[in-house]
């Protein structure tokens, strides 16, 4: 299986690292101040291209790399129909909450702020909207009182790639099942200011 990974920061190269040990990645899309997720892919000679995606940037430079996968981690940008469509079987993303609550960005320093006893991560299919597609799995992770936002990232550190393993394992069988997400339930959280 081929593999196309969308991803920024400390958490995405972390778990770069970990699938390219496992998985054959074609691509690599990041943002520009993700060095460490660049030199990866420059040591492992992954074509990778650094940037704002949109507005076709990313799509030209992909659209001759077959994959049958595309995984976003932690990725700063949304994604447009054109890569979305992109991938031979399906595209999805690791969003930091139990969705359909705390769609948005920085979900997890919201749940600490709204007092949550847990959070998780969940596994989505990727649509044209923000953190609204099919739930293929979660992991639910429990928020202790003293915990911070960087403690909460580094429980998901934990947790990223056995969910990302996971829905590989189920694509591979042929077992995936998709939910749909309630949207009475839905919350949105906005990037703090």
């Amino acid at each position: 299986m081929r593999i196309g990974v969308l991803t920024s920061g400390d958490l995405g190269k972390d778990t770069l690292e970990k699938i390219i040990l496992n998985f054959n990645v074609a691509f690599v899309l990041t943002d520009n101040n993700s060095r460490g997720i660049m030199k990866i892919c420059e040591y492992a000679k992954i074509p990778f291209f650094n940037g704002n995606p949109r507005k076709g940037l990313g799509y030209n430079f992909i659209e001759n790399i077959e994959v049958d996968v595309i995984v976003s981690v932690n990725y700063l940008f949304l994604i447009e129909k054109d890569i979305i469509q992109h991938p031979k079987k399906l595209i999805f993303n690791i969003h930091s909450s139990l969705l359909p609550k705390y769609r948005g960005t920085t979900p997890h320093v919201w749940a600490i702020i709204n007092n949550e006893k847990e959070t998780g991560i969940t596994a989505h299919i990727i649509d044209e909207k923000c953190d609204t597609g099919d739930i293929i799995s979660q992991i639910k992770i429990p928020i202790n009182k003293s915990d911070t936002g960087a403690d909460l990232l580094n429980k998901y550190k934990l947790e990223y790639y056995k969910l990302i393993k996971r829905v590989f394992e189920k694509i591979k069988s042929g077992k995936l099942e998709l939910i749909k997400q309630d949207e009475c339930a839905a919350t949105y959280f906005s990037k703090r200011t």
